[in-house]
C-alpha cells in the first residue's frame, strides 16, 4: 500500500509539472486589423481605423503601420472613448503607435482603438496599408501572443463611389514588422496592386510609440475570431482535464492514506491484544 501511495504522489507531481508547461504554450492571442475603404478619391483624405480583439483586458498594444508611397500619413488620434492614450513615432512610410491603457480595456469584441488620417496621391493607382501588432500585454502586464500581420489593398481613383466596401486583408507572415514599397505607377492600378503584394519584405522593428483605446468597431475577419476562440477553448479544455485528473489523484491519495491508517491501527490493536494476553499468562 505504501508503494501505491508513493506512485500516486509521483503521478500527482507529474500532472502539476505538465499543467505548468501546457499553459504557456496556449498563451492568449491578440489580433489586429484595419477598417479602411477599398476605394478612395485621389488627393483626398481618408480614415483608417486600427482595431484589436482579445479575450482578456489589455493594457498595452503597439501597432506598426506601413503604407505605400502613394499614401501619406497626416494625423492620428485615440478613438476608444476611455482613459487610454497613445505615443507615436513616424519615419518615412512606417508609423509606430503604442496604445496604453493603465486601467485596462475590454476588447473581447473587435474595438477601434486608434484612428489614422491619410492623404492619397494625386494620381490614380493602387496602394496598400499593412498592420502588425507587437509587445502586447494584458492588464496584469502578462505578455500576449500577437497574430501575423495583414496587408490591405486600396484603389486610388478619380472619384470614389459612395460608401465603398472595406478593404479585404491578406495575411503576411513575419517575425516583426513587414513592409513593402509600392512603385508609383500613375497609369496602371493593376500593376501597382501586384507590386504591393509581391514586394512584401521583412524590415527591422524601430522604437516605441503610444496612445489609448476603448470604444468599438465591428469589422474583424471571421478567421481572427476563430483563431482566438479556438485557442481559448483548447486552453480551457486542457486545464479542465488536468484539473479533473489532479482532483482524482488527490482523492486517491486521501483514500489510500485513510485505509492505510485504518489497517495500521488494526494491526497495532491486534499486537497490543496479543501482548496483553501474554502478560496475563
Amino acid at each position: 500500500m505504501k508503494r501505491v501511495v508513493n506512485l500516486i504522489g509521483c503521478v500527482l507531481i507529474t500532472i502539476m509539472v505538465a499543467m505548468m508547461s501546457f499553459v504557456p504554450c496556449f498563451a492568449v492571442s491578440l489580433s489586429g486589423s484595419v477598417n479602411v475603404p477599398s476605394q478612395v478619391t485621389k488627393n483626398k483624405s481618408f480614415t483608417a481605423e486600427l482595431q484589436a480583439q482579445c479575450n482578456e483586458k489589455i493594457g498595452v498594444v503597439m501597432f506598426t503601420v506601413t503604407n505605400s508611397d502613394n499614401i501619406k500619413y497626416k494625423s492620428c488620434k485615440v478613438n476608444d472613448g476611455s482613459s487610454g492614450y497613445i505615443e507615436i513615432v513616424q519615419s518615412d512610410s512606417m508609423l509606430k503607435i503604442m496604445y496604453i491603457n493603465t486601467a485596462g480595456i475590454n476588447i473581447s469584441d473587435v474595438h477601434t482603438l486608434v484612428e489614422i488620417t491619410f492623404v492619397s496621391d494625386d494620381a490614380v493607382g493602387n496602394g496598400y496599408i499593412e498592420i502588425h501588432t507587437s509587445y502586447s500585454t494584458n492588464i496584469n502586464e502578462e505578455e500576449l501572443s500577437d497574430s501575423n500581420g495583414t496587408i490591405y489593398d486600396i484603389e486610388i481613383v478619380e472619384k470614389a463611389v459612395n460608401d465603398p466596401p472595406p478593404a479585404t486583408g491578406t495575411r503576411v507572415n513575419s517575425n516583426g514588422s513587414s513592409s513593402s514599397n509600392v512603385s508609383k505607377n500613375k497609369n496602371s492600378s493593376k500593376t501597382n496592386s501586384s507590386t504591393a503584394k509581391e514586394r512584401v519584405t521583412t524590415s527591422g522593428v524601430q522604437n516605441n510609440a503610444a496612445e489609448a483605446v476603448d470604444d468599438a468597431g465591428d469589422n474583424a475577419t471571421a478567421s481572427q475570431h476563430k483563431t482566438v476562440n479556438a485557442l481559448s477553448d483548447t486552453n480551457g479544455v486542457l486545464l479542465f482535464v488536468a484539473g479533473g485528473i489532479f482532483v482524482l489523484a488527490v482523492v486517491s491519495v486521501i483514500v489510500c492514506s485513510y485505509f492505510m491508517g485504518k489497517r495500521h491501527a488494526k494491526t497495532a490493536s491486534t499486537e497490543e491484544a496479543t501482548e496483553n494476553k501474554e502478560d496475563i499468562s
